[in-house]
């Protein structure tokens, strides 16, 4: 409901945008119509850039309605008396929606490379070298060691050598995809095999916690990654 409201509050407020530049150029102001057409445009696109497209299109339409209305002879008429006026109208129009693209899309890349930026410094939080080093230093100052905390500590250093070879792919794979150069392998698998993979390689991240796995019997193999899909899993 907050949405729909929201959304709502916000096409509100592109339609008095359109309102408060009509009112200033039409009874305060008086300037050229291509002067009202390029402060309609330049508000479309910090819409598009604030809100996102759909309001930034709705606002086109209603400016460009306005434009012709208020600013385009016969004034006062929906009607257009020269047809340079149409192209001119047509053109505006056009000009805005595609603008309003455009900056749509670089929001959209913005927000994903943020996304992006944020899950690598995610990754390296609490390093393994910090426990890999830790259980190194351990072992070399205690060469004497009961053979239960050596083995303890050899235990962690495998684990944590898995984990941050694990983070080193992913962050590759993080740059692959920013070049777009992901390449995906489809081929049959079970999966459930692959469900069991990644329960498996995420033993310690699940610690002590339970993990129960309920298929549905006699699963057909079915065409995926099955690397792509098990990061997902994970």
């Amino acid at each position: 409901m907050q949405k729909v409201i929201k959304s709502v509050l916000r096409y509100a407020a592109s339609a008095a945008l359109v309102f408060v530049i009509v009112f200033v150029y039409h009874t305060i102001v008086k300037v050229n119509p291509t002067t009202v057409a390029l402060t309609f445009l330049l508000g479309v696109l910090i819409l598009s850039a604030t809100w996102g497209l759909r309001p930034a299109v709705f606002t086109a339409i209603v400016a460009a309605a306005a434009f012709n209305y208020y600013f385009l002879p016969p004034v006062g008429t929906v009607a257009i008396a020269d047809p340079q006026n149409w192209v001119a109208l047509f053109a505006f129009l056009v000009t805005a929606v595609i603008a309003s693209d455009l900056s749509e899309r670089a929001r959209r890349e913005a927000r994903n490379a943020n996304e992006r930026r944020r899950d690598v410094e995610r990754l390296y939080v609490r390093t393994p070298l910090t426990a890999i080093k830790a259980s190194v230093t351990s072992l070399l100052g205690s060469p004497n060691l009961d053979p239960a905390p050596r083995h303890e500590l050899l235990t962690v250093i495998n684990e944590e050598s898995d984990r941050l070879n694990r983070l080193v792919g992913e962050a590759a794979e993080m740059a692959q995809l920013d070049a777009n150069q992901v390449e995906l392998r489809l081929e049959p698998h079970n999966i459930e095999e692959v469900i069991e993979e990644a329960v498996r390689e995420s033993k310690q991240l699940l610690s002590a916690r339970p993990v129960e796995v309920r298929l549905v019997p006699d699963l057909p193999p079915v065409g995926i990654d099955s690397g792509r899909i098990k990061e997902v899993l994970m």
